[in-house]
């Protein structure tokens, strides 16, 4: 699509542009940290490909608040996205209507309820689960990557990375702002690569098995990163119950990675819950996985009761 050698002319027109490029596939979870990392300015976002801002005073506006609008500077300030498909009519809309106004925002959130709030009901957290709809200060970038690990992130990691990546910036922020403006646009799709909707059902698509593989990575490392942390146990639940949802269960049950979810779901089931209807969920969801199997493991079947 002839990007390189645009992005090649843009750097001639303006030398603070850098271009990093892979010789290979490294995958979304390394070009979110590898770029960030390399990036130079005090503040850093991400605009993924055929997804673009639709207001030209956003990200200065965006910036603004990070540095001036509050006694301390702020580590993430996130916006609103818009979802649609790409036609003109959609594109016209959103860019007459797109607004981003600086006194939008007049609430600084700090811990503990940052923590207390992630994957709750409160929208202040809940909407922000996305890598690309924030400005991230430069230095906490290297904090997450400290955090998830280069063993980790340096792996070929296409799907679900947004989990681990949004999961370890709110756990190591300091302060986070929300406005409820909206001008950054991601592309709609009508499918997943992972499953195909027939009729009322998903169906596993066997081509699948790579992005299962992703998504039990980065359920591994969300366990590994909190197994110890007794005080966060209920902000670990949280995140569970966004990860353990029917859909991927079902997906997870007809892939290769069933017997290492097994060994993995057994660790999960055995935690003390804060929350009886947590363990409640994860065992109804579990159930999905052996409508799919021949001969589930008798010892997975214990576990259920």
């Amino acid at each position: 699509d002839n990007t390189l050698k645009i992005l090649e002319q843009l750097k001639k027109e303006d030398n603070r542009i850098t271009i990093l490029t892979n010789k290979i596939q490294r995958g979304d979870l390394f070009n979110l940290i590898n770029g960030g990392l390399e990036a130079k300015g005090e503040y850093i976002t991400y605009i993924y490909s055929k997804d673009f801002i639709s207001n030209k005073d956003a990200l200065n506006t965006l910036y603004e608040i990070a540095t001036k609008k509050f006694e301390e500077k702020i580590d993430v300030v996130h916006f609103q996205i818009c979802g649609i498909k790409y036609n003109k009519e959609n594109i016209d809309s959103i860019m007459k209507y797109s607004t981003v106004n600086l006194n939008n925002v007049n609430k600084v959130m700090k811990k503990p309820y940052i923590e207390e709030n992630y994957f709750q009901k409160n929208r202040d957290i809940t909407e922000s689960r996305f890598s690309f709809d924030k400005i991230y200060k430069k230095d906490l970038i290297q904090k997450i990557a400290d955090f998830i690990g280069p063993q980790i992130w340096n792996q070929k990691i296409f799907f679900a990375y947004d989990f681990l990546f949004t999961f370890s910036c709110m756990k190591l922020c300091d302060n986070f702002v929300t406005i409820p403006d909206i001008f950054y646009c991601h592309e709609i799709k009508d499918y997943s690569d992972m499953w195909r909707i027939d009729g009322d059902r998903l169906k596993y698509n066997e081509s699948s098995n790579k992005k299962i593989g992703d998504y039990m990575q980065v359920l591994e490392r969300i366990f590994q990163l909190t197994e110890n942390d007794k005080e966060e146990g209920e902000f670990r639940e949280n995140i569970l119950k966004e990860l353990l949802n029917e859909k991927y269960l079902n997906a997870i049950g007809r892939s290769i990675f069933y017997d290492k979810f097994i060994v993995l779901f057994e660790k999960i089931y055995n935690w003390k819950y804060s929350d009886n209807n947590t363990k409640k969920r994860i065992k109804e969801n579990i159930k999905e996985i052996i409508k799919y199997k021949i001969e589930p493991k008798k010892k997975f079947m214990n576990l259920l009761g």
